[in-house]
């Protein structure tokens, strides 16, 4: 039976249970983003190869363009045992370049994250989570 569940593991990525949490979900240009990555083995002591964290801002309209996207190497190299749960805290720091969220009639932007760990098989991943980037817009009026 061991084989058959280590087996549905490899393939679902349902090893392990990866969570993330921010500090605060609506950001003003220019804070960091405060991010809480849990990662808790499902059934057995698991050897993970890495934790990470991928942020990104996806633009949509009739279709969609990713146009930041940034993966932050948490931790390497570690075990977890069978019931233990392990917490990484972490920060995020956007370019100063980066766009505002926006929904409009026809387009919109979105940022979120998503972290997740690399096993042998499917790596088990979180839920992408939102997150709202405000930056006060400055355009010249002409004179």
């Amino acid at each position: 039976m061991s084989i058959l569940k280590d087996l549905k593991n490899f393939v679902t990525g349902g090893a392990a249970k990866v969570d993330l949490a921010y500090d605060k979900e609506v950001l003003s240009h220019g804070e960091s983003l405060q991010v809480s990555v849990t990662v808790k083995p499902v059934d057995e002591t698991l050897i993970f190869e890495k934790i990470y964290l991928r942020v990104k801002a996806v633009e949509s309209s009739a279709h969609s363009t990713t146009i930041y996207s940034e993966e932050k190497l948490i931790a390497e190299n570690f075990q977890i045992s069978a019931g233990e749960e392990k917490t990484w805290n972490t920060e995020v720091s956007l370019p100063e370049s980066a766009p505002a969220t926006y929904i409009g009639r026809h387009s919109s932007l979105h940022w979120s994250a998503q972290a997740g760990v690399e096993l042998p098989g499917v790596n088990p991943t979180s839920d992408e989570r939102r997150f709202v980037v405000n930056k006060r817009m400055v355009y010249p009026v002409p004179e």
